[in-house]
């Protein structure tokens, strides 16, 4: 998803004023990109979709139709101000040390300075439950710019995946002000964990591949699910899960991407047959090399060479 921002400073009348967003699929705009030698089916000569970022079961699966999704996925606003600058979303960076026991919080707060010059502010981060805060001046320079501040916490509780321990969260607070003046606050929750994808060389040949949390090695599945509904709005907006999905999370099984198979009609009346497919799923691909066990015992041969 893309946000747009558009300036209207002048162009508003006294009166009502109507917004009128023209939006297209874009098939417009890969009409003339290259189709010959993509081809999955006949019909992507036509739709391309190779070259969209968008679902591509909306281009037509064996389980749905075409209907490729377009619309503003969330709520319109119009922002005014007589303030020196205007903020947008912040950004934590969170990095942990390689022991563990440092934690840093990089807060980049996007800004927008309205005035003709650039002007001083002060930009406060905190994370409150550990008492912990760091503030430095920063420049609010005319146009779209980042500004950012770094706090840092010694031994922080940290996060783990769910069934390895608690997912301890921080609330990361962030505050701007200018001339004394606070022109913003943001705050979001942060959690502190070391993830490492580990490759190390195989003493038999070939490399391990699993991935390591907080120094622990974490077996990770993975398999293809195809979507409860075609229009994934409608999904989202109810905010309702299907016993197959909670099944997936008992047994920490992550979505990796949909699945066009008629599995996804069954699975609608016998979720756990499903769920079963997509572990039998996920022994195929760590024999085809793609997921690599994390024990030496139940290495695969062709996950080792692969």
């Amino acid at each position: 998803m893309t946000t747009v921002v558009i300036e209207v400073t002048g162009q508003l009348r006294e009166e009502q004023n109507l917004l009128t967003v023209h939006i297209e699929s874009g098939l417009y705009y890969v009409a003339d990109k290259q189709g010959k030698g993509y081809e999955n089916s006949p019909d992507q000569l036509l739709h391309k979709r190779h070259w969209l970022r968008k679902p591509q079961f909306q281009f037509t699966w064996d389980w749905c139709c075409r209907l490729i999704n377009v619309g503003i996925y969330k709520p319109v606003r119009m922002e005014w101000a007589d303030a020196p600058c205007r903020v947008d979303p912040l950004v934590p960076l969170v990095e942990l040390s390689p022991d563990l026991c440092r934690g840093s919080v990089r807060a980049r707060l996007f800004v927008e300075g309205l005035n003709e010059e650039a002007c001083r502010g002060r930009m406060t981060v905190e994370l409150v439950e550990a008492g912990v805060s760091a503030s430095a001046e920063v420049e609010i320079k005319p146009g779209y710019h980042p500004c950012e501040v770094t706090a840092e916490i010694d031994h922080p509780d940290l996060w783990w995946p769910a069934g390895h321990g608690p997912q301890n969260r921080y609330t990361l607070r962030v505050t701007l002000s200018v001339d004394g003046e606070e022109m913003a606050v943001r705050t979001v929750r942060v959690g502190f964990r070391r993830v490492r994808v580990v490759q190390d060389p195989h003493p038999e040949a070939g490399s391990y591949y699993f991935l390591e949390v907080n120094g622990e090695k974490i077996f990770a599945k993975g398999a293809n699910w195809a979507p409860a509904e075609l229009i994934s709005a409608h999904r989202a907006a109810r905010r309702q899960s299907s016993p197959g999905e909670e099944l997936s999370d008992r047994g920490n099984l992550r979505q990796g991407g949909p699945e066009g198979k008629a599995a996804a009609k069954r699975a609608e009346r016998d979720p756990v047959s499903k769920f079963v497919r997509m572990l039998r799923h996920c022994q195929w691909n760590a024999a085809r090399g793609r997921i690599a066990p994390v024990g030496d015992a139940v290495h695969h041969p062709a996950a080792r060479n692969s």
